[in-house]
C-alpha cells in the first residue's frame, strides 16, 4: 500500500511540474499574447536633394517626332520655326470625342519614395475657326495611380480620389527647394502669346496618394504600391477640353531628389505565376 502510495504521489509531482512548465514556456514565448506592434512606415519628408537635368527626351522637339510626349485624345505633330525662339515645337489639336483631350509624358519609370519633380512647359494659343472662343487657359497637371486602385478599376483614370490633390503651392516650393513656380493653377492664353506654367509634384502628395487610395481601394492587407504616374499637358476644363489647337515647347521634368534610388513601378500583379511555377 505504501509503495502504491508513493508512486502515485511521484506521479502528482511529475504533472504538476510539466503544467507548470508548459505555462510558463507559453508566457514567455508570448502564447496567445498579440505580437509586437508593426514598425511604421517612416514619414516623407519633402526636401531639396541633388537636381537631374531633364528628364525628358525631346521635350525642345529638335529631334522631330523622337521624343517623349504622348498624344492622349489629341492629334500630335513636330512643326519647325514656330517654337518659342523660333524653334521646332508640338503642335496639338484635342480632338478626343469625350472632352478630356490631353497630351502627358510617363514618368513611372523615375519613381522613386521620398523623390519631388519640378515640370515645366511653355505654351501658345493657336485658336482658329471652329476652336473654342472661352476658357482658353493652359494648364499642366499630374496624375498616381497606385498598385490597389488599378487592381480594383483596371484604369489609370477615373479612381475615386485621384484627382484631389495639388501641386505644392508657390510658397512652398520656393521655401522648400528655392524654386520659383507659377501658373500651376492654370494660366489664360488667349493673347497668343508664349507663356510658361511650373510646378512641384512632391514626395508627401506622392506618398499621400499612394497611401490613401491603398486605404480606399485595397482589400486591407493590399501592400502600397505605385502603378503608374505622369505629367499632363491641356488646354480647357474637363468636359470641355476637346477642339483646342496650341503649341506646346520646351517640356522639362526634373528629379528634385536624385540621390535617392529609382524603383519605377512597384506594384506586383497578384495573379503572376511564381518564378518556376507552371501556368
Amino acid at each position: 500500500m505504501v509503495r502504491k502510495l508513493f508512486l502515485t504521489s511521484v506521479i502528482c509531482v511529475l504533472l504538476c511540474t510539466a503544467l507548470v512548465f508548459v505555462s510558463c514556456s507559453q508566457e514567455a514565448g508570448g502564447g496567445n499574447k498579440p505580437g509586437p506592434a508593426p514598425v511604421p512606415k517612416e514619414e516623407v519628408v519633402n526636401e531639396l536633394g541633388d537636381v537631374s537635368e531633364n528628364l525628358v527626351f525631346g521635350g525642345d522637339f529638335e529631334s522631330g517626332d523622337d521624343h517623349d510626349i504622348a498624344d492622349d485624345g489629341s492629334e500630335i505633330e513636330v512643326r519647325e520655326g514656330v517654337g518659342v525662339k523660333d524653334s521646332a515645337a508640338l503642335y496639338v489639336f484635342q480632338n478626343s470625342g469625350g472632352g478630356w483631350g490631353e497630351v502627358l509624358i510617363d514618368i513611372t519609370k523615375f519613381y522613386g519614395r521620398g523623390k519631388s519633380y519640378y515640370v515645366e512647359a511653355s505654351f501658345k494659343n493657336l485658336g482658329g475657326e471652329g476652336t473654342p472662343t472661352s476658357d482658353i487657359s493652359a494648364h499642366i497637371d499630374f496624375t498616381v495611380v497606385s498598385g490597389a486602385g488599378y487592381e480594383k478599376y483596371k484604369a489609370t483614370y477615373d479612381i475615386p480620389g485621384q484627382y484631389d490633390y495639388d501641386w505644392l503651392s508657390d510658397d512652398d516650393a520656393l521655401d522648400i527647394f528655392e524654386i520659383t513656380t507659377s501658373g500651376s493653377a492654370g494660366v489664360d492664353i488667349s493673347d497668343g502669346e508664349w507663356h510658361t506654367l511650373s510646378g512641384i509634384l512632391d514626395a508627401a502628395t506622392i506618398d499621400k496618394m499612394i497611401e490613401t487610395q491603398t486605404a480606399d481601394h485595397g482589400t486591407g492587407s493590399t501592400p502600397e504600391s505605385l502603378y503608374y504616374m505622369a505629367a499632363v499637358f491641356f488646354l480647357g476644363t474637363y468636359p470641355g477640353q476637346d477642339g483646342y489647337k496650341y503649341y506646346i515647347d520646351n517640356v522639362v521634368i526634373k528629379d528634385l531628389n536624385e540621390e535617392l534610388d529609382r524603383t519605377g513601378r512597384t506594384w506586383e500583379d497578384p495573379t503572376a505565376a511564381e518564378e518556376g511555377e507552371e501556368g
